[in-house]
C-alpha cells in the first residue's frame, strides 16, 4: 500500500478502511458456497483519495488454482453528494478495460497515469465457466498455460471531489481481488499478504 507521510489524516482513513475490512484469514475460517460467488462485497472508502478530474479504479482478480473451472467479477463504487444524494459514480456492469492475456505488467497499471489503450473493453459481468458472464474472459493464454490473474481499469470522471462525503464499492469476486483508487490500495479479499503478482493464488476457493 502506498502512504504519503505528508497527508496523515489520509494516511488514518486509509489505515482505517484496511483494518475493518474482511482479511484473506477471515474467509479462511468461513465455509463458502456458489451463492458467495454472486454475493455482493462491501468496503467502505475514504473520499479523501477522490480528485478532480479523471480518477481511476484498478482490481485484480485471483484464481485459487490452475484447476478453476470459473471467474467472476463485477463491481460499483456508490457515493453520496453533498446534500444527501446518492448516485453511482461506478455503475454494475459498467465497460471496464480488462488485460487477460497472462502478461505481466508490473505494478504500473493501478496509477491513474498509465496507458491502457491497448488493452480490451466490455461491459461486467466479466468471467468465465457459466458464472453469467457478459464478457467473456480467457481462460488460458498464448502459451497455452492457464491464466491466474485478471486486471481491470475503469476511469470516471468528477468535477469536485468536496461534495461526496461518503463513498462505498460493492463488488462480485470469484477467488480473490485487491482493489485500488488512484494507485492506493484500499481493498484486499481472500488473498495473502505481501506483494501480488499474475502468479499469486487466492488463499480459498469461491464456489
Amino acid at each position: 500500500m502506498r502512504v504519503d507521510p505528508r497527508e496523515p489524516r489520509l494516511t488514518a482513513a486509509i489505515a482505517t478502511v484496511v483494518a475493518t475490512t474482511p482479511t484473506s484469514a477471515t474467509l479462511a475460517l468461513t465455509a463458502v458456497s456458489g451463492a458467495d460467488e454472486y454475493a455482493w462485497l462491501p468496503a467502505v472508502l475514504p473520499p479523501g483519495l477522490l480528485r478532480p478530474g479523471t480518477n481511476v479504479l484498478a482490481v485484480e482478480m485471483h484464481q485459487n488454482g490452475t484447476t478453476s473451472s470459473d471467474l467472476s467479477f463485477d463491481l460499483e463504487l456508490l457515493a453520496t453528494l453533498r446534500p444527501s444524494s446518492p448516485i453511482a459514480l461506478v455503475p454494475a456492469n459498467a465497460t471496464w478495460r480488462y488485460l487477460d492475456t497472462g502478461v505481466n505488467p508490473g505494478t504500473t497499471w493501478r496509477l491513474p497515469s498509465f496507458n491502457d489503450a491497448a488493452w480490451r473493453s466490455g461491459p461486467g459481468r466479466f468471467g468465465f465457466g457459466g458464472d453469467g458472464e457478459t464478457t467473456r474472459l480467457s481462460r488460458t493464454n498464448a502459451s497455452g498455460g492457464t491464466n491466474l490473474t485478471f486486471l481491470f481499469r475503469h476511469a470516471f470522471y468528477l468535477p469536485n471531489p468536496a461534495a461526496v462525503p461518503s463513498l462505498t464499492a460493492r463488488l462480485t469476486r470469484d477467488d480473490g481481488a485487491a482493489l485500488y483508487l488512484n494507485g492506493w490500495e484500499l481493498l484486499r479479499d481472500n488473498l495473502p499478504d505481501g506483494p501480488l503478482g499474475v502468479s499469486t493464488l487466492a488463499t480459498a476457493a469461491i464456489g
